[in-house]
Order: C-alpha cells, then sequence, then structure tokens
C-alpha cells in the first residue's frame, strides 16, 4: 500500500496530472515524480519513432566518453543549441545528480 493509497495508471497519467484508479480522478502530482518527470506524463515528444530509438539503445550503458555512437553525437549536437548561446563549450554528462554533484566537486 502507498502513503497515499494512489494506484498510478501511467496511460490515462497526462502532464503535471497522475490519474488515480482507486478513485478515479486526476491529482496534481506534487510528491516524488515531479522532480524525476520534468515533462510530464505521455508527453508529446515520447512518440513512436522516440520508443524505437531508446527500445534500440536502453539496454546498453555506452560509455561515449571513450568510444562515440552516432547516437551521443546526435544527442550532443542538439543539446549544444540550447547551451552554446550561453558560453558553454565543454560539457560533462552523467547518469544521476549525484554522481553529477561528486564530478563537479572532483
Amino acid at each position: 500500500m502507498s502513503v497515499f493509497n494512489i494506484k498510478i495508471d501511467f496511460e490515462k497519467s497526462k502532464g503535471s496530472y497522475v490519474f488515480d484508479k482507486n478513485t478515479n480522478k486526476h491529482y496534481l502530482d506534487f510528491m516524488g515524480m515531479y522532480s524525476s518527470l520534468p515533462l510530464g506524463y505521455n508527453h508529446s515528444v515520447f512518440d513512436k519513432s522516440f520508443d524505437e530509438e531508446i527500445k534500440r539503445v536502453s539496454k546498453l550503458k555506452i560509455v561515449n566518453c571513450e568510444m562515440l555512437s552516432d547516437e551521443y553525437e546526435s544527442f550532443y549536437k542538439h543539446f549544444k543549441n540550447f547551451t552554446f548561446r550561453k558560453g558553454y563549450s565543454n560539457y560533462a554528462f552523467a547518469c544521476t545528480g549525484a554522481l553529477a554533484n561528486e564530478a563537479a566537486v572532483k
């Protein structure tokens, strides 16, 4: 049982609202997912082509700093479009916030 007795329906959840199967209602998600799901539930960016790409690469944990891939280069070029204008030119990617903080301290 969950703390709030909410049973999530991932298909019916949308944006910032979680759908509860127990009450058949949508609730604004102020719980744990608000920080780990920045685009919300069922965002339109997660279309069929996204699903196909994720299925192809998500089962691997590629160390892209040692070996490059087309997927990494595509992400890197796209990512730079959002940050290059602000003067950033070097990037260090990490799997989690904890690992990012650890790398920044080191």
